[in-house]
């Protein structure tokens, strides 16, 4: 399974998920040349299993203990939608999620997709970067400002999906 992320130097404060969703809309949606290549590998590779296209999509408004966000859930449902309708994609969309809904679903897709398959993360909602360690976290809507222990760690997922 391939895993596209955005760059793990990319520094994303805990109020601006805004530039990863920038980034990953202007990798599906800015690069039509993408799908002309996708068309061009399935109508080039006849017979060959370029796998299925699968996307994992979180939207957080709704936070307990951190301010609330006001377009994270409908960004996520445009994007659901767009991968589906114009690209193929099988969404797999998660709104408001805690850091256990966003476990399992990721525990689901580990189980379930092969190694040709492609996997894509949009995530909106809050993350944080400790500069200690220089580690970026998402923070699902169970996350609290101060305390990491429902905090999820970029490179963790990344491993994890591996």
């Amino acid at each position: 399974m391939r895993l596209f992320t955005c760059s793990p130097d990319r520094k994303i404060g805990i109020a601006a998920p805004l530039s990863a969703a920038i980034w990953l809309i202007f990798l599906v949606i800015g690069s039509s040349a993408w799908a002309a290549e996708r068309a061009d590998r399935h109508s080039i590779a006849a017979g060959i299993d370029l796998g299925r296209y699968h996307a994992l999509i979180i939207g957080n408004n709704d936070y307990a203990n951190l301010p609330d966000l006001k377009t994270a859930v409908s960004d996520a449902a445009a994007v659901a939608k767009m991968l589906v309708s114009k690209y193929g994609f099988k969404a797999h969309l998660l709104l408001n999620a805690n850091r256990d809904q966003i476990r399992r679903e990721m525990s689901k897709l580990r189980a379930t997709l092969a190694e040709v398959d492609q996997l894509l993360i949009y995530y909106a909602g809050h993350g944080t970067l400790d500069e200690t360690t220089n580690t970026g976290y998402w923070l699902p809507v169970d996350a609290e400002e101060d305390n990491d222990i429902n905090w999820i760690a970029n490179d963790t997922l990344t491993r994890y999906l591996k």
